[in-house]
């Protein structure tokens, strides 16, 4: 079973959990962005095996080595210059499944962050340190907490410290100290590095935010939505109000009592006086109604 996967028990809430920590282990492991990008193809998308997804990112990564010319050193304008212009990538609104976001060249902004980390992580592997100072080397790319999803943080070489964010949104332009340093604001604790569970849930909330289509409340949408909710909650389920988003969800699938269990979760970590009204009725219905058929 896969983290988004909605099982047909309940009481399985917890091996999801193992389940998402065992995968987590592994992307630490192997200090790589391709296994977060691969659990984001599974759960965008319905129409893949996971075979097919794994050949899919496979042939895109010797696209990315066959593409990067191995005699530029890696600096950050080689690096954009193979993202941006050679790979053709651009941000924008609009979440799709990543096979067509590989081939449309198009990403939204946390899913564009995740790819241009990984395409770091390849064309660094791929060159040699520039050996003069001040030469634009770059040592790694942090997707950080603090700045827009699709800013990113150049690392040098030596990481002596320097502060380099740059903005994919403008293929890779740095960003300029006024914009920044109000950031800081909101961000006390100064631009940390997102882990690869953090970074893959802001994309899986892009993801699971497109997927909410007024006009197509049909089931296999909604079912969708619900196996991108349980990854979220399965990678960060100290994100304590996604318990009342999934109880929705799970009431008008009609698993009334999936749906009264996580809101049941909700109200132990949250006040009743604060939570929305919406929220509170449906608890209130489902604590006086019938559990699912």
């Amino acid at each position: 079973m896969e983290i988004g996967q909605h099982p047909s028990d309940p009481s399985s809430e917890k091996a999801r959990r193992a389940k998402a920590a065992a995968q987590i282990a592994i992307w630490a492991e192997s200090r790589s962005w391709e296994g977060p990008l691969l659990e984001y193809a599974r759960l965008s998308t319905t129409e893949k095996s996971p075979d097919e997804l794994v050949r899919r990112l496979r042939f895109f990564r010797w696209e990315v080595t066959a593409t990067v010319d191995r005699e530029f050193n890696s600096t950050l304008k080689s690096l954009n210059d193979v993202f941006f212009q050679k790979l053709g990538f651009r941000r924008c609104t609009t979440s799709n499944d990543l096979d067509s976001v590989i081939a449309k060249r198009q990403a939204t902004p946390a899913l564009l962050a995740m790819l241009y980390a990984w395409v770091a992580e390849l064309f660094l592997a791929s060159h040699k340190q520039p050996q003069e100072e001040n030469s634009g080397g770059i040592g790694s790319i942090e997707i950080v907490n603090g700045t827009p999803t699709d800013v990113v943080r150049v690392i040098s070489p030596v990481d002596d410290g320097r502060l380099q964010l740059i903005d994919l949104g403008r293929s890779g332009e740095p960003v300029a100290e006024l914009d920044w340093v109000p950031w800081c604001e909101t961000a006390p604790a100064g631009f940390t590095k997102k882990t690869f569970p953090q970074a893959l849930t802001t994309a899986l909330t892009e993801l699971f935010l497109a997927l909410d289509r007024p006009k197509e409340s049909d089931i296999e949408i909604l079912t969708r939505r619900l196996s991108v909710l349980d990854a979220i909650i399965a990678l960060q389920p100290s994100e304590t109000s996604r318990w009342a988003e999934r109880a929705v969800l799970n009431s008008r699938l009609g698993f009334r009592t999936r749906a009264l269990d996580d809101l049941k979760r909700f109200f132990a970590f949250h006040e009743k006086e604060t939570a929305p009204a919406a929220i509170i009725s449906l608890f209130d219905e489902l604590r006086n109604g019938r559990s699912d058929h």
